[in-house]
C-alpha cells in the first residue's frame, strides 16, 4: 500500500498547450456548383435546417451551416 501512495504524489501530468490552427488552411468555402444548387433548389424548400441540406445536397455540416448563415 504505501509504494502505490507513494507513487500517486509524484504529480499530475502537465496538459499540454493545444496547436493553433491555421484559420486560412480550415477555412470553409462552397464550390460554385454547391452554390448554384443553393441558390437555385434550396429557396424552394419548406423547411431549411443543416440535417435538410445535409441530406438533399450531400454537404456536410460545416459546409451546410455556411450555407444557412448566407441565405
Amino acid at each position: 500500500m504505501a509504494p502505490a501512495a507513494a507513487g500517486a504524489k509524484k504529480g499530475k501530468k502537465k496538459w499540454s498547450k493545444g496547436k493553433v490552427k491555421d484559420k486560412a488552411q480550415h477555412a470553409v468555402v462552397l464550390d460554385k456548383q454547391t452554390n448554384e444548387r443553393l441558390n437555385k433548389d434550396v429557396q424552394s424548400y419548406r423547411l431549411i435546417t443543416v440535417a435538410v441540406l445535409v441530406d438533399r445536397l450531400k454537404i456536410n455540416g460545416s459546409l451546410a451551416r455556411k450555407a444557412l448563415s448566407e441565405l
